[in-house]
């Protein structure tokens, strides 16, 4: 999700619900409605959490990007189509035209069906559109080495409240995003997604001063042409016309223009409210719904844009229940949500002979007619910080890395619900290699690394804490490593739980020396796993173990400008291969969407990473 997209397993229910914002709860209801036995063809109801925010400028985890990528909009977006259906750019990037994108309505379902037979062989590809804008610009390279892109603005864009989108508010909403004094808080994001563009990383740092908030004039009669341009990178033609210019030729760019970061906002709502932040309460995007209500911990309404510019959506409403509580099968059973994710206690339920885990005792053969499985572009991992002890000596983090079993974790302990991770790199993203193997479980060398590290053993480690994110029931995963750990090491180590939000922000300042974490593609690119979080210019915020390699810095800023595919995936690779090596991160396991939908829902795919798809799902009796 992007960032890129973070996300936390709270529960260790299943990675589907984490990636599309449709959380199964941890905690208890007190009321149980009971079985809804009307189906209202208007309505479709979710479980999910609360998102850390709404403004797409600070966008970093999963569960928020789930609800802005529904409710904004940004010039280009992210679609799922089949393989033969993308177009191919230069630098190999996939993307589809307007045509191509306005058909999708119609095709989406005889997609979907496709890929569901399919499985995990599924042809389906992450592909680049046109959103706000007309269609994908070709780059301009320029006499001085930077290129330019060119984006005209559909004239049908508007924001939900019917005022018209124009450039300037493109310009006002990448400024506002790289300024280092953004209220409530300076983004994290800015820096991995927009600070390719002309002078913006001198804003985002603090370097340059940003003059939007500096204008108070907000009172009728507003004139967006008012905004005031501070970064030369971002340039306004016309009032449909908006030039970005980037530092250098960078196949990947275009892809992050997709991410929240790079969204527009209404500056006229965002400036009335600037002292109180509410205006993301209820926000004047441009995206397919509506945000009409949020209640805390209670439920999120998204209504319909009936005139939303790629075509209404199928549904009028959204309702997502944000209460938790009880057991997301049952609810499921019950009609309280129409799609639920399927984990470790519920998986025997919907799995037949033909898997290893089928269990005749529990299998449901009606129940199992709706559960599918489709790919994920992810990776779990423990983070070890390199700056803080006992992980500033690579010895320790690679005895803590050979001193688990990635395979039995994934096909045993998680039956099969995910994949082992060797590498950084997911299928689905160029440079994947399936018989990469990394630091390979051995209990023997890593007892041998351990002793040899500058603290001599286990008892020289001091007190460790295994920080992971939640509140509830323990942290089941957390307790089967740390088990691990304590067999094969040695080592004794507490689990420390922190509910998600107050977990992200203090992951951002570096407090953490051991934790839990997972990582979702915000676009399928090599770039957005590699050099957003290992490159040792990263802020914390994004490179949260402080790793810093010059040799691997090189190679990545080597791939940064490398126009040939081929060239550029061994480039990623030979970074990964040194990453892995040292051990900054240890890869547990690749996610896959497991889940169960009801059979009068249409529509919907779980797909690999967050990618707005509630527009084409719809209840068919």
């Amino acid at each position: 999700m992007k960032k890129g997209l973070i996300y936390a397993m709270v529960c260790l229910v299943l990675i589907t619900v984490l990636i599309t914002g449709l959380v199964a709860g941890c905690g208890t209801k007190t009321a149980n409605p009971g079985v809804r036995s009307e189906i209202d063809t208007s309505t479709i109801y979710l479980d999910g959490s609360d998102p850390l925010t709404m403004d797409p400028a600070l966008t970093g985890d999963a569960s928020s990007a789930f609800y802005i990528e529904e409710v904004f909009g940004g010039l280009l977006t992210l679609v799922l189509v089949p393989k033969d259906v993308a177009k191919e750019k230069e630098g190999g990037i996939r993307y589809i035209d307007s045509e191509t994108l306005m058909q999708m309505p119609k095709n989406w379902q005889q997609w979907i069906s496709k890929w569901i037979v399919q499985g995990e062989k599924a042809d389906a590809k992450v592909a680049m559109a046109p959103d706000l804008c007309e269609e994908i610009p070709e780059p301009i390279y320029n006499p001085d080495g930077t290129v330019s892109y060119v984006f005209k603005i559909r004239n049908n864009a508007k924001f939900h409240d019917g005022r018209e989108v124009t450039a300037y508010d493109f310009q006002y909403s990448i400024d506002r995003a790289c300024d280092s004094h953004l209220r409530p808080i300076p983004s994290t994001t800015a820096e991995l997604y927009l600070s390719d563009i002309i002078e913006a990383e001198d804003m985002i740092r603090g370097r340059i001063e940003n003059r939007v908030y500096r204008e108070k004039d907000i009172n009728e009669p507003f004139d967006i042409t008012k905004v005031i341009g501070d970064i030369p990178g971002i340039e306004v033609l016309d009032k449909k016309t908006l030039k970005i210019t980037i530092d250098a030729p960078k196949p990947y760019f275009l892809w992050k223009l997709t991410y929240p970061t790079a969204f527009v906002v209404d500056k006229l709502q965002v400036e009335a409210d600037i002292q109180k932040y509410n205006w993301t309460r209820r926000p004047n995007g441009t995206g397919p719904f509506k945000l009409t209500s949020w209640e805390r911990r209670q439920k999120i309404v998204l209504e319909r844009n009936k005139d939303y510019h790629l075509g209404m959506p199928k549904t009028e409403r959204f309702i997502v229940n944000l209460a938790g509580g009880g057991s997301p099968l049952m609810n499921f059973e019950e009609n309280e949500v129409y799609i639920t994710g399927i984990g470790k206690t519920t998986v025997g339920k919907v799995r037949g002979p033909e898997y290893s885990s089928y269990d005749p005792e529990v299998y449901d053969a009606e129940l199992a007619k709706l559960y599918i499985e489709t790919p994920s572009v992810d990776v779990y991992y423990i983070g070890f910080n390199s700056r803080m002890k006992p992980f500033d000596d690579m010895k320790v983090r690679q005895a803590f890395a050979m001193a688990i079993d990635k395979e039995k974790l994934a096909h045993e302990y998680l039956m099969d619900l995910v994949l082992p991770a060797h590498g950084i790199l997911p299928p689905g993203v160029a440079g994947y290699r399936p018989d990469f193997k990394g630091l390979e479980f051995n209990p023997d060398k890593a007892r041998q690394l351990l002793k040899e590290s500058k603290y001599g053993g286990p008892e020289g480690l001091g007190r460790l804490i295994l920080h992971v994110s939640g509140k509830g029931p323990s942290d089941k995963l957390g307790e089967k490593l740390t088990w691990e750990w304590k067999q094969n090491l040695g080592v004794e180590i507490e689990i420390e739980q922190t509910d998600f939000g107050t977990y992200i922000e203090d992951l951002k300042k570096g407090k953490y020396a051991l934790f839990e974490m997972g990582w979702i593609a915000d676009y399928p690119d090599a770039e957005d796993f590699l050099d957003l979080k290992f490159h040792g210019d990263r802020s914390v915020a994004n490179n949260e173990v402080r790793y810093n390699n010059p040799e691997v810095n090189k190679l990545l800023e080597m791939a940064r400008i490398e126009s040939n595919p081929e060239k550029r995936v061994q480039l990623y690779q030979q970074a990964e291969k040194i990453i892995v090596e040292e051990a900054p991160w240890l890869p547990l396991f690749h996610g896959k969407n497991n889940a169960v939908i009801k059979p009068f829902i249409k529509g919907y795919y779980s797909p690999p990473m967050v990618i707005p798809i509630l527009r084409f799902v719809e209840i068919v009796k």
